[in-house]
């Protein structure tokens, strides 16, 4: 945690387009040692959105203002991982211009700076921070660490000195101040915590996300030397750096490749060399870059690397416009590439995934790994476990309906959220197993029920019938017996059905059956039956959702409204 909102200052709020309702919201998700950033993010997201499209300010004015940058700086960095300095980081020069005598501005834009690998502009800002506003005594505190960082180790010691003045016998000034005297990294500094119990279990080795930690830290400072050492590996033709990852061009023999490296060029200085180089040299095998299946042949075109020595492939089939990815996950050691007959079995699961409408860049297991090393599946399916896959929650705001969704998507967790009948934005969280899976779940239900969203009441609920007729092979008194093709048909129907109406929250797919329809005595029909919350654009997502890989010639869609008796007929091919 950088920083501790209601211990670490009295706070003067500027005036702001946030209401005291909005900051009494936002103080409400700060607990004593830790808070709800994510949620504080989501939040001014949110309230930026809705702002602008009821015309009550422009995104200019949201981006400038101070109060707003300064939550919004103060939550991504105590999330505390590279891409959330780096939303900081791009977030604040916008509201420079509004930021005199504001010393806590500074501090925060100096520490995001600081963790994205900036240190000369974060020495910059903090030394202007304790300028502008010298009574704020966080200023001296990250002036002190970058002075000693750049060798001005009497500098350190005189800022330290300040700010112990502001505040005697604090806790991080005094274990800055030894650590100054001991001649300490940077990278030494910022390993701690602002609460004391906290900061003593993490240096003691107890602390659970202390490997988080050392990630964040990795990106502050550039060790040049072991940076072009890795470059070398690649021979990159073209290098991209830091915005916010780092990605080149290169080639094996004759290929090129795309290679991302997921993190700024300080944390990637501190990857293993040697690690780097056995993945190019299996590369250059060549067994990698085509995968064959009948007259289909599917590209590798980019090769992925992350911070914490996962990989992953993306292929490509230039005919089909498809892709997907074979994901290697660290398992406790550094993750190989898969090997090419695992890649083979990857592609037979990926195509059969493919006839179901999978989109591209779908992530695949390969068969025959632990799911731990090779991305699986979190849904229930996989597990004896009871738990949610997916569940919708509701809140009327300002004359529209906002949903938030939350479900397992491989071996991460998605939540989505947005206004109903809009796509949304989803933020895809890590999850290792199904205990973390549970209680994210819990977190996710009791923070937006804090925030006014609840399922939707059942006495208002529309329930959608989507009719397709099918042809089954022969009907047995009990039920209609389908084709394996028929069968297939009825599933991708109602998997695209769901996918689509729980990506806009207009609502999802409780169930389906095969009927006898009225027509004649050999029609049959697929019944898919939904529940939503809004009648308005059903048919279009209904279309939509079904429109490209099912035959919808003889598709009805009818709808039974809360009170009625009967389903109303709302579309009809014919």
């Amino acid at each position: 945690m950088t920083e501790n909102y209601s211990e670490r200052e009295e706070y003067r709020q500027p005036e702001s387009l946030l209401s005291d309702g909005d900051i009494a919201a936002l103080e409400s998700m700060q607990e004593e040692t830790s808070g709800y950033f994510e949620r504080m993010i989501d939040y001014l997201e949110q309230f930026i959105e809705s702002g602008i499209r009821q015309e009550r300010f422009s995104e200019e004015q949201a981006r400038s203002d101070l109060g707003i940058a300064l939550w919004y700086a103060y939550a991504c960095n105590n999330v505390d991982d590279y891409e959330h300095y780096y939303m900081a980081a791009q977030w604040m020069p916008d509201s420079e211009k509004n930021a005199q005598g504001c010393g806590a501005w500074y501090y925060r834009y100096s520490c995001a700076l600081m963790y994205c690998g900036r240190l000369k502009e974060a020495l910059k800002y903090a030394a202007e921070g304790v300028r502008q506003e010298p009574d704020y005594p966080w200023g001296w505190l990250q002036l002190a660490k970058l002075r000693s960082h750049f060798g001005d180790r009497e500098g350190a010691v005189s800022a330290v000195e300040k700010g112990l003045l502001l505040v005697p016998q604090d806790y991080e000034f005094l274990t800055l101040r030894r650590e100054i005297e001991e001649n300490r990294s940077l990278a030494e500094m910022e390993y701690h915590y602002i609460d004391p119990d906290s900061d003593r279990l993490l240096q003691s080795g107890g602390m659970e996300d202390s490997e988080g930690k050392l990630r964040a830290i990795a990106g502050i400072i550039c060790d040049e030397q072991a940076l072009e050492e890795i470059r070398s590996i690649f021979s990159p033709v073209e290098w991209e750096a830091d915005s916010p990852y780092c990605m080149c061009r290169f080639f094996i023999g004759e290929r090129e490749l795309r290679g991302i490296f997921c993190m700024n060029e300080a944390a990637l200085s501190k990857m293993n060399p040697d690690w780097l180089r056995d993945q190019k040299k299996k590369l250059s095998s060549g067994d990698y870059f085509l995968l064959h299946r009948g007259e289909n042949s599917y590209v590798l075109k980019a090769v992925v690397f992350g911070r914490d020595y996962s990989t992953e492939l993306l292929y490509h089939d230039p005919e089909k416009d498809q892709s997907f990815q074979i994901c290697v996950r660290r398992n406790g050691v550094e993750a190989d590439l898969p090997e090419p007959l695992l890649l083979d079995m990857a592609l037979n699961e990926m195509e059969k995934h493919a006839q179901y409408g999978v989109s591209d860049a779908e992530e695949i297991r390969a068969p025959g790994q632990e799911t731990d090393i090779i991305s699986g599946s979190l849904h229930p399916e996989n597990s004896t476990e009871n738990i949610e896959p997916m569940f919708l929650l509701y809140r009327r705001d300002d004359g529209v309906i906002r949903y938030a969704e939350c479900r397992a998507e491989g071996m991460n967790i998605a939540e989505h959220s947005g206004i109903v009948g809009e796509q949304g934005k989803t933020e895809i969280h890590s999850c290792e197993n199904f205990e973390e899976y549970r209680e994210f779940m819990k977190v996710f239900r009791q923070w937006y029920t804090s925030q006014g969203y609840s399922e939707w009441p059942e006495e208002e609920q529309n329930w959608v019938s989507v009719r397709i007729p099918v042809s089954p092979l022969r009907f047995d008194d009990v039920s209609a017996v389908l084709s394996e093709e028929t069968a297939d048909r009825q599933e991708l129907a109602a998997w695209l059905l769901d996918e689509a109406l729980t990506r806009t929250g207009l609502g999802w797919v409780d169930g389906w059956e095969i009927e006898q329809r009225q027509d004649g005595p050999e029609d049959f029909a697929f019944e898919i039956y939904c529940i939503t919350v809004e009648i308005a654009g059903v048919v279009d997502t209904v279309l939509q959702a079904l429109g490209e890989k099912i035959d919808c010639s003889g598709l009805k869609i009818s709808v039974l409204e809360p009170e009625e008796e009967e389903y109303r007929l709302l579309y009809s091919a014919d």
